[in-house]
């Protein structure tokens, strides 16, 4: 899996979304259970200027937050792993991981922050680079700018106006931007159409559609998926039901039966079979898990 986990959010960075975006929206407007208004929002924001003598704040669950330090610098402990932070500097603080993080007493750093939710969060926060690395960092301040600019509206309009709204895509933009920076696209051609299609029409697939679309023959493209994902196109569309499936289950409260027909499966009992084989736990094992963890 982790060829599929490298190039996906590769195609999400050259603007190559796969639309199973569009099943959840539209199950905003049918299902009002749905616990989020779109697909990336802002749930709670702030702005932070530490004294030198603070002491460090320890984190072990929450939302995930962002922060973008506008001045100063600290540090951030995960792990057995140290990040120092400075000045146009943008960290990531996990909802499932334990953080500490706390000032540098000889330059007390000032921030804003914003925890974000939504089912769209993880392919914006993997397009930001931070499934590489907590702590991103801004050369020219573009992201610093835009990241005021968006408090300074959350404030001023809400954190659901279309100003924030807005505000928050341009962010979001301008952080896949920066990680992709002299980072080329080495995906093949074929296996970028390929997968596109697929994600576009994921709930009702043939292998041979999917042939056809690109251009080329079954034999070869099964190859293709063989030689560059280790595993057949069936295979994939599987994991990327199994996948989408895992969106619906975290950021939702749609039925099982709901969202197992929004991937593509007429059974319930069926996806349980399939996202048991992909993630080894049943669909409600896994919403239990992680949506227990949001409410603590």
């Amino acid at each position: 899996m982790n060829k599929i986990n490298e190039i996906l959010p590769k195609l999400n960075d050259e603007g190559i979304f796969f639309d199973w975006a569009t099943f959840a929206r539209r199950k905003v407007v049918e299902n009002m259970s749905f616990t989020a208004p779109n697909d990336f929002y802002i749930s709670v924001f702030g702005r932070e200027k530490w004294p030198a003598d603070r002491e460090p704040m320890h984190r072990k669950e929450g939302l995930n937050t962002i922060a973008f330090v506008l001045s100063g610098k600290g540090y951030l402990i995960c792990g057995d792993k140290r990040y120092e932070i400075g000045k146009n500097s943008y960290f990531l603080l996990p909802y499932e991981t334990a953080i500490t993080f706390g000032v540098n007493p000889d330059d007390p750093w000032e921030y804003v922050y914003f925890d974000v939710s939504g089912i769209n969060q993880d392919w914006v926060l993997d397009s930001a680079g931070f499934g590489e690395s907590l702590v991103m960092h801004d050369e020219n301040g573009e992201i610093k700018r835009l990241a005021t600019e968006l408090y300074q509206s959350a404030l001023e309009s809400g954190r659901c106006s279309f100003r924030t709204t807005g505000l928050m895509y341009l962010l979001a933009d301008a952080m896949a931007r920066n990680h992709r920076a002299g980072k080329p696209l080495n995906i093949n051609a074929y296996l970028l159409q390929a997968l596109n299609y697929i994600g576009n029409n994921f709930t009702k697939i043939s292998v041979g559609e999917i042939a056809d679309h690109c251009g080329i023959s079954v034999t070869y493209l099964s190859k293709l998926f063989r030689r560059e994902l280790k595993m057949s196109p069936i295979e994939f569309v599987t994991y990327y039901r199994a996948m989408v499936a895992e969106s619906f289950l975290k950021w939702s409260q749609l039925p099982l039966r709901e969202i197992a027909k929004s991937v593509g499966y007429n059974s319930e009992k069926y996806l349980i079979k399939v996202f048991r084989s992909v993630y080894g736990i049943t669909p409600e094992q896994f919403r239990k898990k992680v949506q227990g963890k949001e409410k603590k």
